[in-house]
């Protein structure tokens, strides 16, 4: 049986064969990318497909004669993969070829179907391939009738535009929708090089897609959205051709503007065609060319490029005013407006934007007014000013609803959503925030909806619906990095870390604010940074390395204060107050917490003012103060009530448990500190719950219920364990000590304080090794193991003049001349206990004694416990 098989270039059957049908007849189509690395390596020899040839085989889009000849290429030495890419960056499809045949010459094998007897007949079709090849991504069908309008009546772009296809030359993608009529890589860059193009085809291609895009220049419109899109890359690349013509003209500009606008809506800002046009010398108004400055500072703001953008806007300013355009100097004195803001320069932000409204409603222009009011409102709710800001943001959302401006609408209710927020009003901020979501991505827009997930996140965060924040802030930041938003993704992250501290996922949360730090820096965001300094400091307090966090804090203050932000130095002056309370510098922790709580109720931020009297609670308990601190938990109760926080509440009531222990009103303390466990399980807060049964451990204890102490100590230990917290850990080992001790299991408690004293070594944590040490000496007093007692107890002394306890040392003394008491040395024990009572006066001790409750959290208070429940 003979079998023949012929080739032919185009994609027609041969007429009048009668064997010839599309069964018969297979078409030569581009291979994949599979297959294309599978051909090359065959070819070339290499084992491994590197960057270089990833990028030669993308080039020429699976064309097999063009593969072949880069492999052949490869397979001699001529060239390294890197070698062949750089030159084919400058030569294109002059390079490939390996002999002077058209198997093995690419621009031959080319030349000879653009020679061919179809391609003769058709007297249009090589000026067709000639404009064809100007377009990146080829013609939509759907635009074939508009684009042959601007071309010469005798002029069939259908008829040419079949025969190409027929021949092989261009090929239809129905991959797209509408389908699209295109090249293939090595041809169109054959044909843009060597084939002359008609002027006016050039004329009427220019002219089309500029009249194209000044009819969709409305981003928010859905018709617009699915046919501009996909014609960006052509567009781009049809107005660079057609402004280095010299040729620029008002319509041309127009559609530099309007072609700017959509690539910065969509995501990806593109300055370049906008900065051509800005540098031109046309013969247009002046209003024309100052309303290309003012887009290019929009892209400029876009970037972060902030002295960019104030000088092209301050020249538009100039311009719009020369040329007596109130409509245009108002619309720069808002981007202005929106630029100092950026600086967090709020006054003149506030100036520059007043006037703006004053323009606009002069102009009778009611979108831009709408659109004023919505940034003096972020202005007033930067400054908390949230009645203010609340006002303006309702004026601009009836504003944008009688104009019918979708995106106004939707970003003034994100705003909205804000001052909700701030508030703590959170059912009304997801309300406001989901619809927000719903308008932008009813107008297609990317970076609006990653903004509105983004305060979601922090809204659900509040709710302490950790797992269904992450899930917002992830898709926050995926959409942030697609709208190439570097601002926006460091808010993200910044938020993440929010979220990863509340888990105690310590290094992840450091991770994520570190890297938010680099992308406000790079952003040059003063208030982010600012955050970012703050959240790093807590880290820095988890970890105990109390020095590092107080320089984070004071970098944060200097930078909040800066921005004028009173809410966020409000914030670092809390955070500030548990490092000072950690270093055991009461005073300086009470005059920084009582700032804070006048700086929360300026900025009437309810959750903020909360969680420092929670804090200030803890102070006035280290200073036996109980009657204060009483007072100022019951008042942080009713705010975090207020703000509809679990957690914050559960904390109060835990320290509360504190108070009532430290004034033996036990029944009290029990029925606080149960249900701290209840709202603590409730909100999933492991380390506060573990907190919450370590002190019910000690309520019980105090009750000589000692079975039930040890039951809640080992849950305790057990939920810490989990938490990996080696301080909570510690200090339930302690406390499960003394247990044992009052229990006469003296090998148990030997065996408890033992791993404590390595646990609080570990954590650096002077407090709780000397307390493990004291418990631990009385232990060997029982056993009349006197050595060993004194050994500990003198170790226990040391680690407490160090850490500057007086009262710890104190209590050791006592237990000390206990010791020599013992060894019937009256003498020495006198001495110790008369040196024991006048640390107790030195310490205003007036009985002598300080109860558990306070010795455990002055002396060894977990930084869980300062800081989980507020965060």
């Amino acid at each position: 049986m003979l079998s023949i098989i012929l080739t032919l270039r185009g994609s027609q059957c041969p007429l009048n064969v009668p064997w010839s049908n599309n069964r018969s007849v297979l078409a030569v189509k581009q291979l994949d990318i599979d297959s294309s690395q599978h051909l090359f390596k065959n070819i070339s020899g290499v084992t491994m497909i590197d960057t270089y040839t990833e990028k030669l085989l993308g080039a020429v889009e699976g064309v097999p004669l063009a593969i072949k000849l880069l492999a052949s290429i490869v397979q001699e030495g001529l060239e390294t993969t890197e070698t062949l890419w750089r030159v084919w960056e400058k030569e294109r499809t002059r390079i490939v070829k390996h002999g002077n045949d058209r198997l093995s010459n690419l621009e031959l094998s080319i030349q000879l179907s653009l020679g061919c007897p179809r391609m003769r007949q058709d007297p249009n079709a090589i000026d067709a391939l000639a404009i064809l090849s100007l377009l990146p991504d080829g013609l939509s069908r759907g635009l074939l009738d508009e684009f042959q309008a601007h071309l010469p009546r005798d002029f069939s772009l259908h008829l040419s535009l079949a025969t190409l296809q027929r021949v092989s030359l261009a090929y239809s993608n129905r991959t797209t929708n509408p389908e699209r009529i295109q090249l293939l890589s090595p041809i169109r860059h054959f044909c843009r090089e060597k084939l002359p193009k008609r002027e006016d085809l050039v004329a009427g291609l220019i002219g089309f897609y500029i009249e194209f895009l000044n009819a969709n220049w409305n981003y928010t419109d859905g018709a617009s959205h699915k046919a501009v899109p996909q014609e960006l890359l052509n567009l781009h690349s049809v107005l660079h051709d057609a402004i280095k013509t010299d040729q620029v003209d008002l319509s041309l500009m127009q559609a530099a503007i309007n072609f700017t606008s959509w690539s910065l809506y969509i995501g990806n800002p593109v300055e370049d065609i906008i900065r051509l046009v800005t540098i031109s010398k046309p013969e247009v108004s002046l209003e024309a060319r100052a309303d290309c400055l003012s887009c290019l500072a929009e892209v400029f703001l876009n970037q972060n490029k902030l002295d960019e953008a104030e000088q092209s806007l301050d020249r538009a300013v100039e311009l719009h005013q020369e040329a007596h355009s109130v409509f245009g100097e108002a619309n720069d004195l808002r981007r202005l407006g929106d630029l100092f803001l950026r600086h967090d320069k709020l006054d003149e932000a506030e100036e520059s934007l007043n006037r703006a409204l004053e323009l606009h409603q002069q102009a009778q222009d009611v979108h831009g007014e709408a659109t004023d009011l919505l940034i003096l409102g972020d202005i007033f709710l930067r400054q908390d000013k949230l009645d203010e800001a609340e006002e303006l943001l309702n004026r601009a959302v009836e504003l944008d609803q009688q104009t019918q401006d979708i995106l106004g609408e939707a970003t003034v209710l994100q705003i909205l959503g804000d001052v909700f927020l701030r508030r703590s009003e959170l059912d009304q901020a997801e309300k406001s925030l989901n619809r927000a979501v719903e308008l932008h991505q009813q107008v297609h827009s990317v970076l609006g909806e990653a903004i509105d997930l983004q305060i979601l996140g922090d809204v659900s965060l509040r709710r302490d619906k950790l797992d269904e924040a992450e899930k917002l802030l992830s898709r926050a930041v995926e959409l942030h990095q697609q709208a190439q938003d570097v601002l926006g993704e460091a808010t993200d992250l910044q938020k993440l870390g929010d979220v990863f501290l509340r888990r105690s996922q310590l290094e992840e949360a450091e991770e994520s604010l570190k890297r938010a730090v680099e992308l406000h820096q790079q952003a040059q965001d003063v208030l982010g940074e600012a955050t970012d300094l703050q959240k790093l400091g807590v880290v820095c307090l988890l970890r105990s390395k109390p020095d590092e966090a107080r320089e984070s804090l004071k970098r944060a203050v200097e930078l909040h204060q800066q921005a004028q932000d009173i809410l966020g130095e409000a914030n670092d002056l809390q955070k500030l107050g548990y490092v000072f309370l950690q270093c055991s510098h009461l005073d300086e922790a009470e005059e920084s917490l009582k700032r804070a709580v006048e700086l929360h109720q300026q900025a009437q931020y309810v959750f903020g003012e909360a969680t420092d009297l929670q804090k200030l609670g803890v102070v006035f308990l280290l200073r036996s103060k109980p009657d204060q601190a009483k007072e100022s938990l019951d008042r942080a109760v009713e705010l975090h009530q207020q703000a509809q926080d679990v957690p914050g509440e559960a904390t109060d009531l835990q320290m509360l448990g504190y108070v009532f222990l430290q004034c033996s009103q036990l029944d009290e303390a029990e029925e606080s500190l149960n249900r701290a466990v209840e709202l603590h399980q409730q909100a999933q807060y492991v380390l506060e719950e573990a907190t919450d049964l370590q002190k019910l451990g000690v309520a019980f204890l105090q009750r000589s219920k000692l079975d039930q102490a040890e039951e809640s100590l080992n849950r305790a230990l057990k939920l810490h364990q989990r938490a990996q917290d080696v301080f909570g850990e510690a200090d339930d080992l302690q406390i499960l000590g003394d247990v044992f001790l009052r229990h006469s299991k003296l090998d148990q408690a030997e065996e408890s304080l033992n791993r404590a004293v390595e646990l609080h070594q570990q954590a650096q944590d002077v407090f709780g090794e000397a307390y493990d040490l004291r418990i631990l000496g009385e232990v060997f007093l029982q056993r009349s193991e006197l050595d060993r007692a004194e050994k500990t107890l003198n170790r226990a002394v040391e680690l407490h003049q160090q850490a500057h306890s007086v009262i710890g040392e104190a209590l050791d003394l006592e237990i000390l001349g206990d010791v020599f008491l013992r060894r019937n040395k009256r003498d020495e024990a006198e001495e110790l206990l008369n040196r024991a009572l006048k640390l107790h006066q030195q310490a205003q001790d007036v009985s002598g004694e300080t109860s558990y409750l306070v010795q455990t959290i002055g002396e060894s208070l977990t930084l869980s416990q300062k800081l989980m429940g507020s965060q």
